[in-house]
């Protein structure tokens, strides 16, 4: 039989990689002598939070709030707010004046369309000033007197018929407007503008502002709200063990049903882009929702076949979810907190969309000559944003996803420290004192530096480390044997040996071990790691277990908020939104972080169990696991019979022919 030590590599067992926990003779459960661990990553997070604070400060003071709210015309001024050439307010709408989607402010949208005017006052003109300045627009000093002409030089627009987006006139045919003026040059001897594909009303980050601006209460009331509703429902169904099963298939069904009817919807969208006249959707957008349903469809699929394939996994899932279920019906308050937690990131989301908001109001005005369209010069004032208001949003959204994942990451070390002392309480029929808000001043005045240290790190090293070891497997599957490529490796595993060390290290056991011996983020890695490398019989095969036991409910939450809010958004703003679609991806990342705080309770319960009891056997020694609960003890005397069934008569690669099953001790039962 294989040695434990023989597992290791030289390095590791420097490591004290077999050196199994020894903990003091007090043991009982989670320590209670503390220190503030990592206290610097919580500094810089601190300090993050700051910088966000002042760029939200400076927006406020570079900014202008009316460049959200209303349009602004070709010379920077904004439409229902400055004042005109002529000292009056100008008009609150915005109307289209040439091919470079330049726009002045009318009293309203146009009713009809008018292609063949035969006054100046038939079309929407730039300012009477400008227009005599313009190349091409003027014959010895006076206005040109054909209104082709003045269409071609850039100075004036036909009528068309419209409707009011956000204060912009939307052509109803914007494609025909764009012939219409096409053909005017043309008759005028100049070369069409093939460039020209439709009218460009502001840049995305303005329009994806305005649009959240618009729709906030669908976004806050059905999708934070909705997730938050049936995360609950989920939450308190969880409670009840006869309630999982039922829960997981039905929602794993459903989940499967929900994608393939929204990639059929994007189908049935994608061709409605195709054919849509009114010129805003592009041909990119159409194929780039098409891709979008042939991905629904993908996920769809995978789903389900998923279900089919993994139904042994599934019910694993549901048996450890069930044993688990008792902790979380325990454990006083557990559904208060996520509601507590929610709040937290509602009002973290607030926050900070305000201040992306006011941040996409800092635009600075530079008045620029651009390229010759139908062979005229058109200038015009445009407004871009600085490049250290780039730089801004991107360190917001740096600070928005570590936010999010520290409020994560304080609810996962709060739930486990709970769990944990539910776990080790000796009598659980006889009640617990385990008390909630004691663990939530636990995490937040000892381990927030360690949450902080996590949420930065756990995340992306997670993406990281995926594709790293889809190479390691590879490579080694590949069976190449030469030179050259051993080179390679070496090169590699030599200039990645620390990264891959703390990749491997780095994993939301952490907060487990945390949670249990109050150690730092880096001490508990280290220790979590190999407790998980000498326990890997159980948790390589009944650790991904936790996951599907919420994945499909997760899923299911995120789909079918998504599903109605797009549904709620075409009834109420339909006609007020410049993409439906693309505020309805920020409902499915909101409602997915949202529902994640929900159900991943009921994974950190199964994890948390997992753990606790892998410490409290490997600390008992021969006396085997002292803690351990009738509906665990259940499970996994069902894990380990089925573990020894699948290796009768098979020897498990990277084993020699004596490979066994280590025997589970039984809970009190002493070795004879």
């Amino acid at each position: 039989m294989e040695k434990l030590e023989d597992s290791f590599s030289p390095f590791d067992l420097a490591m004290g990689a077999a050196n199994k926990l020894n903990p003091p003779a007090d043991f009982d459960g989670p320590v209670r002598k503390r220190r503030f661990t990592d206290p610097l990553c919580l500094m810089f997070l601190l300090v993050t939070w700051g910088i966000t604070s002042w760029i939200g400060v400076w927006s406020l003071q570079n900014g202008n709030y009316d460049t959200i709210n209303h349009p602004v015309d070709y010379k920077g001024r904004i439409c229902g707010v400055d004042i005109g050439s002529n000292g009056q307010m100008l008009p609150s709408f915005w109307h289209h004046v040439d091919a470079l989607s330049n726009g002045v402010c009318v009293e309203k949208c146009p009713t009809s369309s008018n292609f063949s005017p035969s006054s100046r006052s038939e079309l929407i003109c730039k300012d009477d000033g400008d227009l005599l300045t313009m190349q091409g627009c003027t014959l010895n000093g006076t206005f040109a007197s054909n209104m082709s002409l003045l269409v071609t030089c850039g100075g004036c627009m036909f009528q068309t018929e419209s409707k009011s987006l956000n204060g912009h006139c939307n052509p109803l045919s914007a494609l025909s407007v764009i012939d219409k003026v096409n053909d005017a040059a043309v008759n005028q001897g100049k070369e069409a503008f093939e460039e020209w594909k439709n009218f460009k009303y502001a840049s995305y980050i303005q329009r994806l502002m305005k649009d959240l601006r618009t729709s906030f209460p669908i976004i806050g009331g059905a999708g934070v709200g909705g997730a938050a509703f049936f995360g609950l429902v989920f939450l308190l169904m969880a409670r009840f063990p006869c309630c999982i099963a039922p829960l997981t298939w039905i929602s794993a069904i459903l989940t499967s049903a929900a994608l393939g009817g929204a990639g059929t919807f994007l189908l049935f969208l994608a061709d409605a882009y195709e054919l849509d006249q009114s010129g805003m959707h592009s041909n990119f957008k159409a194929a780039c929702v098409l891709i979008l349903a042939y991905i629904t469809w993908s996920l769809a699929g995978i789903v389900f076949f998923s279900i089919i394939i993994m139904r042994k996994k599934i019910d694993d899932a549901i048996s450890i979810a069930k044993a688990a279920s008792r902790s979380i019906r325990e454990v006083t308050f557990v559904p208060l907190f996520t509601i507590w937690l929610t709040i937290a990131y509602f009002v973290m989301i607030g926050i900070l969309s305000f201040w992306f908001l006011i941040l996409a109001t800092t635009r600075s005005s530079t008045k620029e000559t651009v390229a010759t369209v139908f062979g005229f010069e058109l200038t015009y004032t445009s407004q871009e944003h600085s490049p250290l208001a780039h730089y801004m949003f991107w360190f917001l959204i740096f600070v928005a996803l570590w936010t999010s994942e520290f409020i994560s990451a304080i609810g996962k070390l709060t739930l486990s420290h709970s769990f944990c002392g539910w776990y080790f309480t000796p009598e659980k029929e006889e009640g617990n004192a385990v008390s909630m808000m004691r663990s939530i001043s636990t995490v937040l005045f000892r381990h927030a530096g360690t949450a902080a240290f996590g949420s930065l790190f756990i995340k992306p090293i997670a993406f990281i480390r995926a594709p790293i070891h889809l190479l390691q497997s590879c490579i080694k599957g590949s069976g190449l044997d030469n030179t050259c490529v051993d080179a390679l490796i070496c090169c590699c595993q030599c200039s990645l040996f620390f990264f891959e060390r703390f990749l491997k290290f780095s994993s939301k056991r952490v907060y487990h071990h945390t949670s249990i011996f109050g150690s730092s983020f880096c001490k508990s890695s280290h220790e979590s790691y190999y407790l998980k490398l000498r326990n890997s019989d159980l948790l390589i095969e009944a650790g991904p277990v936790s996951l599907l036991s919420v994945l499909y409910q997760k899923f299911f939450i995120t789909s079918g908020i998504s599903l109605g809010s797009y549904v709620l958004l075409d009834e109420f703003y339909g006609e007020e939104l410049f993409s439906i679609l693309s505020v309805t991806l920020v409902i499915a990342v909101l409602a997915w972080y949202v529902a994640e705080i929900f159900t991943d309770v009921l994974r950190e319960a199964v994890s948390t169990m997992m753990y606790c009891y892998i410490i409290d056997e490997e600390m008992m020694g021969d006396e085997g696991a002292q803690f351990v609960t009738p509906e665990l003890d259940e499970f996994l005397d069902a894990f380990y019979e089925e573990q020894s069934k699948l290796v009768i008569g098979s020897t498990p690669r990277g084993y020699d022919e004596e490979f066994e099953v280590s025997p589970r001790i039984p809970k009190n039962v002493d070795l004879i």
